[in-house]
This record gives structure tokens, sequence and C-alpha cells, in this order.
């Protein structure tokens, strides 16, 4: 694909999810749920998991915030169901290589919608946006 192609679907994408969320204020019974603030621009996502012997069963956010942010969080939750936190924390690993221009093993393994978030290397102001929501996932957070 030519990087315009990538850009032209990344806008697509961004704003049909961002105006009609997956995951947005779903209700779960959630056992991990965790307020998460950029506070260079004011977003705030409360993400919610709900976990069990280890596996992601499901996930839901609410909020505010930006397009990146939000479709991050709501593409997230969709990427990380059915994993177990290991394989997700492997995943978040590739996400953030991927969107910060790394190249890695991790980041070559970011298929499908996720892929739309590699245009934001070119943007170091929203990496903050796009790894919000993934933050819940980092260790020491059970």
């Amino acid at each position: 694909k030519t990087m315009r192609e990538i850009q032209s679907k990344y806008r697509e994408e961004l704003l049909e999810r961002n105006l009609n969320p997956l995951n947005f204020e779903r209700k779960i019974e959630a056992n991990l749920t965790k307020t998460l603030v950029n506070y260079s621009c004011g977003d705030e996502l409360t993400m919610s998991l709900k976990i069990e012997n280890g596996k992601i069963l499901e996930g839901s956010f609410s909020g505010v915030g930006c397009a990146i942010s939000k479709v991050s969080a709501d593409m997230m939750i969709d990427a990380i169901r059915g994993k177990t936190l290991e394989e997700a924390r492997e995943l978040m690993q590739g996400f953030f290589d991927l969107i910060m221009g790394v190249s890695s093993e991790k980041a070559q393994k970011i298929r499908g919608e996720l892929e739309v978030f590699s245009m934001i290397q070119n943007m170091p102001a929203r990496v903050k946006c796009a790894k919000l929501a993934w933050r819940i996932l980092e260790e020491g957070e059970e």
C-alpha cells in the first residue's frame, strides 16, 4: 500500500470508529477498572475488563477524549478479547513499537484494524493519545 492509501484508510477508519465505537459504555461485569488520564491534553478514559483465569473475556470504556484515544481504546478491546494478559501485553508492546516507529518483531505482528495507527509515528504529540487505554495492561495493574 502507498502512504497515501494508508493515510486515507487511517482517516476513514478513525472517523467511522469514533462516531460508532463498538465497546463504548457497554455493560460488562468488570473485575479490573481503571481511569487513565493523559494530562497533556485532558483525555480521561475509564477502561473496564472482565478477566477470568488470566484470560480477558470482555472489555468496555467510557469517558472523554480525542478520536485517537477513543478509537485506540475501542480497537484495543477487540484486539485483546479472548487473549491472556501475557498475550495482551505482548500485543501492547508491539502496538507501542508500531506507533513510535520502532521496527520490531512484535510491531510486525500488529495486523488488521490496529495497523491504521502506524500513521501516529508521524505525529509524536498523538502517541500518548494512542497509548492511553493500553496502560490498563501495564504490569502491576491486576
